[in-house]
C-alpha cells in the first residue's frame, strides 16, 4: 500500500463512525464494545479515545456504565479532524522521501506526486463528516442485502 495512515488514526476514525451510528443521547459506548466490533485492542483503542477526548472530540464517562460519548453532533466532526487529532497536521509532501534531498527539490523524480497526494487526502478528509460516512454505508448496504438475497 502506497498511502500509509496510522493505526491509531485509521482506529480514531472507525471508533468515531461507531459511536456516531450507536450513540442513542448521552448514553456512554464502552471501549470493550467497540474494540469487539472492529477486532482490536481496548487498550490501544482507549489511548486513543483518550487523545480524542484531549482534543474535544469526545467525552470520557467514568464508572461501571461508562465510555465514551460524542461532544459533537456527526455532522460537525470531519475525518481531517479526527486525523489531525491523532497525527497532527498534514505533512508537507515537498521534503524528500529520502530526507536529503538528494535530487533537488525541482527535479525530484515523482515529480509532484507526493504533493497530489497530500492534497487528495487533504481534501478527502476535509470534506467528509461522520454523518458523510454512515449515509454511505446506509445506501450502501441495501444494496449489497439485495445483491446478497438474489445470488442465494
Amino acid at each position: 500500500m502506497i498511502l500509509k495512515i496510522s493505526d491509531a488514526a485509521t482506529l480514531g476514525m472507525h471508533a468515531l463512525v461507531y459511536l456516531a451510528q450507536h450513540q442513542v443521547d448521552d448514553t456512554p459506548t464502552a471501549t470493550v464494545q467497540i474494540a469487539r466490533a472492529y477486532g482490536v485492542s481496548d487498550n490501544h483503542l482507549s489511548k486513543v479515545l483518550q487523545r480524542l477526548a484531549r482534543h474535544g472530540l469526545v467525552r470520557s464517562v467514568r464508572g461501571p456504565k461508562g465510555g465514551f460519548v460524542l461532544t459533537r453532533l456527526p455532522e460537525a466532526i470531519r475525518l481531517l479532524d479526527i486525523y489531525e487529532a491523532i497525527d497532527g497536521a498534514l505533512s508537507s509532501a515537498s521534503h524528500c522521501m529520502l530526507g536529503t534531498h538528494a535530487c533537488g527539490q525541482q527535479h525530484c523524480i515523482f515529480g509532484n506526486l507526493l504533493q497530489s497526494v497530500e492534497k487528495n487526502v487533504y481534501e478527502h478528509f476535509a470534506a467528509r463528516t461522520l454523518k458523510d460516512i454512515i449515509e454511505a454505508q446506509s445506501q450502501a448496504q441495501p444494496r449489497a442485502t439485495s445483491r446478497d438475497a438474489s445470488h442465494h
